[in-house]
């Protein structure tokens, strides 16, 4: 692994914070992260707010799947195979972030992606794109944002289903770290936690505010 001039020295720890500091500027200048007083789906009050669909330009893009890369590069290593990111966000987030980890580390991994709707026709049909999962695929979910855990109790058991493989970790942009209006984690996370992805895998979340 080549070293940026400014992490050269520096511990992981230290190297993970200064990614995380650098990513946030870049959320904010692509307009991806906003401050202000918003109202979630979930009737939450929040102080930020992310729309990971304002990644228009191929120079944001580029720079975004290098953020990911990087940094699935100092939580993970090269022991993976496969970046899976979910319909549809995870899906331009797991193409450009296989393109950045072959330019940045010179392996090559595949992506994979999850159809909403089942494909019936076509030398590409059924449930998923990109490439196909096979058994032995340690896989990496990718995504923009997790708030209740919903879309990885959807995604993790497709993944399951399709072949026998360890799911590695979850990479994402942000934790929203979920609660009710009472207060309470939501219930579908710690569950998530707990039964779907805890037995195989470390939960790795960017905690960036």
């Amino acid at each position: 692994m080549k070293q940026h001039r400014r992490t050269a020295g520096l511990n992981k720890e230290d190297i993970m914070e200064q990614y995380k500091q650098e990513f946030i500027d870049f959320m904010v200048e692509s307009d991806v992260l906003k401050f202000g007083d918003f109202t979630l789906k979930s009737g939450r009050k929040s102080p930020f707010f992310m729309n990971a669909g304002a990644y228009v330009t191929g120079t944001q893009l580029a720079r975004l799947g290098e953020y990911y890369a990087k940094a699935i590069h100092e939580t993970y290593g090269d022991d993976f195979d496969v970046l899976f990111g979910p319909a549809y966000k995870g899906i331009p987030i797991s193409v450009v972030t296989a393109v950045a980890y072959a330019k940045l580390y010179g392996k090559e991994v595949r992506y994979c992606s999850d159809r909403k709707e089942e494909k019936d026709h076509g030398a590409d049909k059924g449930s998923f794109l990109g490439s196909k999962l096979k058994d032995g695929d340690r896989v990496i979910m990718i995504e923009d944002v997790t708030t209740s855990g919903k879309s990885m109790e959807e995604t993790v058991p497709k993944v399951r289903g399709a072949a026998d493989v360890t799911i590695v970790g979850l990479m994402v942009s942000l934790n929203r770290m979920e609660v009710g209006l009472g207060g309470k984690v939501s219930e579908r996370l710690r569950r998530l936690r707990k039964d779907t992805v805890s037995q195989q895998a470390q939960l790795y979340l960017w905690q960036m505010l």
